[in-house]
């Protein structure tokens, strides 16, 4: 069980990642439940991010679709 506190430590941290390696250190001192927490959150993020992505390409063509069809 993770510590409120520590929870609300990884949370932060998580969330101010960035591209830059030393934003990510924090990762290499997890816990086995930690780590596998975090991952949760990576798939959820990237679940997200991906879907995102894929309903803007779907407006876009929609987008097309409709002005191709007033032409």
């Amino acid at each position: 069980m993770i510590r409120s506190e520590r929870l609300a430590e990884i949370e932060s941290l998580f969330w101010s990642e960035t591209n830059e390696d030393w934003t990510q250190e924090w990762r290499e001192e997890l816990t086995v439940e930690e780590s596998n927490l975090v991952d949760e959150w990576d798939n959820r993020v990237a679940g997200g991010m991906y879907k995102l992505a894929k309903r803007i390409l779907d407006l876009e063509k929609e987008r097309r679709d409709g002005a191709t069809e007033k032409v």
